[in-house]
C-alpha cells in the first residue's frame, strides 16, 4: 500500500489481499478440510471505488467465494466482457451473479504424493469424499516432512500416544466420506456420515449429488492417471484442457469404476472383475480399490495377469505394489526393473511404490540408489525427476541407508 501511494496509484486501485492456501501445518496444508481450504481475502477499496464494494469499510461478509471466481470478478469490476468458458462467478462489479450457494475443492498428486480427494461446502456443511481412502492423511512426503512436527505426529502415532480426534488425521486410514457441521464443529472434528439425524442425512445427499455434478460439468481429469493423460494428448498432439472437452473423457464408467474404492458393499469378485476389463481406466480403478482389502491366495493370478506387458505401465507398476505388498517375489522384481525406464512419470510411480512398501523394499536397495542418483542429476526443467529422488531419498533414509549430499 504504502509502494502505491509513492507511486501515485493508490486512489486508482482495487487491491485484493489473500493467501494461498489454508495455514502451512499438518492437517491444513494440501487438505479438504476447512483448515486447508478457507483462507484470508480482504479487498481495499479507494474513495472513488467505493460504491463497487459490496459493505462498508471495516465490515465483513460471509459471501462464498473460491479462487476461480476472481477472473470474472477483476473483468466485471473493469466493465469487461466474462469468457462462456470461465468456471467462476464475479462477486463484485457491473456483471456480478447471484451468490454463490456452493465452493468446490480438490487434491490430486502433490509432488509424489498421490491422492484424489474432491469436496464441497455450502454455508454450513461440508462433504469430503476421499478415494484412496486406504492412504492415511498423514501420507509420507519430503517436502513437508521437513518439518520436525511431522515426524513427531507421525511417531506418536505409532507409539498409540495420540487421541482418537488426531488419529483421525495421523491414523493409517481416513474415512471414504466425511460431513461436518461447520458451525458446530469449526475444526471438522466429527464425521457426521453416520449419523442417523435427518438433516445430516439430508445434507449428505444433496451434497454428494451437488459434487458429482460438479466433477460431471468440469469433466474431471483427476480419475485419469496422468501416464494415460500424456499419452492420449501426445496421440492427438492435444492438451489436457482440449481433452477434457472430448466426449469420450466424460464418460461415466471411469466414475463408477473409481466409485468402488472403500465401498462397503463392493465384494472381492466385483473388484477382481474389473481388472479384467478391456478399459485400462476400470482396470486402474479396480487396482486401487484393492489397496484397501484383504487378498487372498487366487486374487494374486488377477494382479499377475495385468502384469503382462500387454497392459499399461501405470496398471503394471499398481498390480506390482499390491503383489509386493502381499509379500509375492514378482511384485517386487517389477518394481525393481521400473526404476530403471526412461520415463519420468512411470518412475515415479514406481518410486512412490517402494517408498510406501517399508521395509519389504530392502532388497530394492541397490536399484533406488541408482534411480535416486540418476534422476537427482536430471537437468531437464521438469519437475517429476525431483519428485522421484523426493521419494528415493527419504525411502532410502527410513531403511537406514546413508544418502550422498541428502536434502534439497
Amino acid at each position: 500500500l504504502r509502494q502505491l501511494e509513492e507511486d501515485g496509484l493508490a486512489e486508482d486501485t482495487i487491491v485484493f489481499f489473500y493467501s494461498d492456501h489454508g495455514s502451512g501445518l499438518p492437517r491444513h496444508k494440501r487438505l479438504t478440510l476447512d483448515s486447508g481450504l478457507r483462507v484470508p481475502l480482504l479487498i481495499r477499496f479507494p474513495e472513488k471505488y467505493k460504491h463497487l464494494a459490496p459493505a462498508k469499510a471495516g465490515t465483513a461478509t460471509d459471501r462464498l467465494v473460491s479462487f476461480v471466481d476472481f477472473p470474472p470478478t477483476v473483468l466485471s469490476l473493469l466493465d469487461l466482457p466474462i469468457p462462456s468458458y470461465m468456471q467462476g462467478q464475479s462477486f463484485l462489479g457491473a456483471k456480478a451473479t447471484a451468490p454463490r450457494t456452493h465452493i468446490y475443492g480438490a487434491r490430486d498428486r502433490v509432488d509424489e504424493a498421490y491422492d484424489l480427494t474432491r469436496a464441497v461446502r455450502d454455508h454450513r456443511y461440508l462433504y469430503v469424499r476421499n478415494y484412496l481412502p486406504h492412504i492415511s492423511y498423514n501420507q509420507p512426503s519430503f517436502y513437508s516432512d521437513l518439518g520436525e512436527i511431522r515426524d513427531e505426529i507421525t511417531r506418536l502415532a505409532k507409539e498409540k500416544k495420540l487421541q482418537p480426534a488426531q488419529l483421525a488425521y495421523a491414523g493409517p486410514t481416513r474415512p471414504r466420506e466425511a460431513l461436518f457441521d461447520t458451525l458446530a464443529d469449526p475444526h471438522n472434528l466429527h464425521n457426521l456420515i453416520g449419523s442417523r439425524n435427518p438433516a445430516h442425512q439430508q445434507a449428505r445427499k444433496a451434497l454428494a449429488q451437488k459434487l458429482s455434478r460438479w466433477m460431471e460439468k468440469t469433466r474431471d481429469l483427476g480419475f485419469h492417471p496422468e501416464e494415460y493423460l500424456w499419452e492420449k494428448t501426445a496421440q492427438n498432439n492435444s492438451t489436457p484442457y482440449e481433452l477434457a472437452r472430448d466426449k469420450v473423457i466424460a464418460n461415466t464408467t471411469v466414475r463408477q469404476a473409481a466409485e468402488r474404492a472403500g465401498d462397503p458393499d463392493a465384494n472381492l469378485d466385483d473388484l477382481l472383475a474389473l481388472l479384467g476389463k478391456d478399459d485400462p481406466l476400470q482396470q486402474y480403478w479396480g487396482l486401487l480399490a484393492l489397496g484397501g482389502t484383504d487378498l487372498c491366495e487366487s486374487c494374486f493370478e488377477d494382479l499377475r495377469y495385468t502384469l503382462g506387458d500387454e497392459h499399461p505401465g501405470y496398471i503394471r507398476t499398481e498390480a506390482a505394489a499390491l503383489l509386493a505388498q502381499n509379500d509375492q517375489p514378482e511384485g517386487l522384481a517389477h518394481l525393481r526393473r521400473t526404476l530403471r525406464h526412461n520415463d519420468p512419470d512411470t518412475v515415479l510411480r514406481a518410486a512412490r511404490a517402494l517408498e510406501l512398501l517399508g521395509d519389504k523394499a530392502r532388497p530394492a536397495i541397490p536399484d533406488m540408489h541408482a534411480a535416486r542418483d540418476h534422476w537427482k542429476a536430471d537437468q531437464s526443467e521438469t519437475s517429476i525427476p525431483l519428485f522421484i529422488w523426493f521419494s528415493l531419498e527419504m525411502a532410502l533414509e527410513r531403511l537406514g541407508e546413508k544418502v550422498e549430499n541428502a536434502g534439497l
